[in-house]
């Protein structure tokens, strides 16, 4: 069932376009929380039974394909809401943000990654605005950072991402990329890199709470793997702390456990 929010913004004729974007806000926010997925979808179809302007149904089968991509049983369907959004509005801004998130869905799935890659490009080719650029090639350096024969393409997409988005948070986010893509994929001898970018991401993004546990998750690693344990134990626990405050406690209990681990080594 919808929210009683919910259900009152959909209640009724709904006449007048204020109304009908009320649902898509309603539908976006609940789309943030695992929880309320059906919530969300069901929000996002009542929208599309209300809207009538092609650009603004293209926008909620945009919202839509993105939710039911966080789910690996209905990647089909979210593919699917993709294409209904490319062929309800063709402008090349719109056109652009739902290929890159087409990339993004394909990319998950590694029999499909020549059709990810492919996405990728055609979103930059339609995007003008250094800034949206700067988020495909953000996603595209994650994407090929998995795959070792191509790292020297994933270090360019990354620096093509810094050059094009010049804002903190954006910045942020990639450095955090980086830093994880090199204790992923690359010797411990590149580690020095890692830590540097690392250090760099939580600097950017002090105040994001997510990004603080991610980024010390990621130094715990690399200290780990180069038998600091100490330092690796106080990297943990900073990621435990970021993670007990938006209270993410299954990613807290595993973290715990692993911390354990570490303090058995000393």
């Amino acid at each position: 069932m919808l929210s009683a929010l919910s259900v009152t913004a959909f209640n009724g004729t709904m006449t007048g376009r204020i109304k009908d974007r009320s649902g898509i806000r309603l539908a976006t926010c609940s789309a943030g929380r695992g929880h309320a997925w059906k919530e969300a979808e069901e929000a996002y179809r009542k929208s599309l039974q209300l809207l009538h302007d092609p650009a603004d149904q293209a926008q909620v089968w945009h919202s839509l394909g993105n939710l039911l991509s966080r789910q690996s049983p209905r990647w089909k369907e979210a593919e699917e809401a993709y294409q209904e959004s490319l062929q309800l509005r063709h402008d090349p801004a719109h056109q652009g943000q739902v290929w890159h998130s087409l990339g993004n869905l394909l990319s998950r799935q590694s029999p499909r990654w020549k059709e990810a890659e492919e996405a990728y490009h055609k979103s930059l080719r339609l995007l003008h605005d250094p800034a949206d650029q700067g988020q495909v090639w953000h996603s595209l350096g994650n994407w090929l950072s998995r795959q070792n024969n191509r790292w020297q393409e994933t270090e360019e997409s990354y620096r093509t991402s810094l050059r094009l988005l010049p804002n903190p948070a954006h910045q942020g986010r990639v450095y955090s990329s980086w830093a994880g893509a090199i204790v992923a994929n690359r010797p411990v001898d590149e580690y020095e890199e890692a830590e540097e970018y690392a250090r760099l991401s939580l600097s950017l993004l002090a105040r994001d709470l997510r990004a603080q546990s991610t980024v010390n998750g990621i130094l715990a690693r690399l200290y780990e793997a180069k038998g600091q344990y100490s330092q690796a134990i106080a990297a943990l626990t900073a990621a435990i702390e970021a993670d007990e405050r938006p209270k993410n406690l299954k990613q807290v209990r595993e973290r715990q456990q692993h911390l354990e681990e570490l303090r058995r080594k000393i």
